[in-house]
């Protein structure tokens, strides 16, 4: 009897163990977005300052370029979705790939 509990315990214990380890804690992603309504450094400075403020976006390795009307923002996508950005971006007033402008 003894000697199946410990048996068991083990598995209980190793079976926790695989489950923890398992868990994402974080899946890091990239999205691109084109917004063709961003035509100068003020419309990046205020698109970079609202997604900055977004929790999951990864503000110290955001990438704004002006000529190409796009923005690559590194996010967790556990914590949030590209349409999420896609969103924050709309409503500071510039359309963000399908999602027009709310300004």
């Amino acid at each position: 009897m003894l000697r199946v509990m410990k048996l068991r315990m083990m598995y209980v214990v190793g079976l926790t163990a695989v489950l923890c380890l398992s868990c994402r804690r974080e899946d890091i992603r990239t999205a691109r977005i084109y917004a063709p309504d961003m035509t100068n450094a003020e419309d990046a400075a205020l698109i970079e300052a609202e997604l900055s403020a977004v929790p999951g976006v990864m503000a110290n390795k955001l990438e704004i370029d002006l000529a190409e009307h796009t923005i690559t923002v590194p996010y967790d996508s556990i914590r949030l979705s590209l349409k999420n950005i896609e969103f924050v971006v709309a409503e500071s007033g510039f359309t963000a790939n399908d999602v027009p402008a709310k300004r």
